[in-house]
């Protein structure tokens, strides 16, 4: 039986705000080697924006009709074949790459390579799930700036 699941998505490049929609899409199943995580949590941040406006269409992966969002934490649910952690039920945060796949960190569930994704405490996923880009923009910026 297959299941619908909410996402944000946008069909054309443009500004957030018009081209941005709420839909239903078939939940996604974990592939070999990754794992199946019902988000809990997803951040924004400006390079989300920038990939729905089109702007990095040259670099990123990212091409309408697709997701938004790269940062995500959430509760593993399933496990594809040849994965053996994190083991379902526990809590990571994660990252995609929109290099190599577009996003879609803004919806019910994802299916990401296990190694995507690392186990945090549940008590600050809220946070953590903002690491992964803008976490480690501020720390570079810190960098930069120290």
């Amino acid at each position: 039986m297959e299941i619908d699941v909410r996402a944000l998505r946008y069909d054309s490049f443009g500004p957030v705000d018009a081209v941005v929609r709420l839909t239903e899409v078939a939940q996604p199943r974990p592939g070999r080697g990754q794992v199946l995580v019902r988000v809990q949590y997803a951040a924004i941040n400006p390079l989300d924006c920038k990939l729905v406006e089109g702007e990095f269409k040259r670099i990123f992966r990212s091409r309408p009709p697709a997701g938004i969002g790269t940062e995500f934490g959430g509760t593993v649910e399933a496990l594809g074949p040849g994965v053996a952690l994190p083991k379902i039920g526990t809590t990571v945060v994660g990252f995609i790459d929109p290099t190599a796949r577009p996003p879609g960190a803004l919806q019910q569930f994802v299916a990401v390579d296990a190694g995507d994704v690392l186990p945090v405490d549940a008590a600050d996923l809220d946070r953590a799930c903002t690491v992964p880009v803008a976490g480690v923009a501020a720390l570079q910026m810190c960098r930069l700036t120290g």
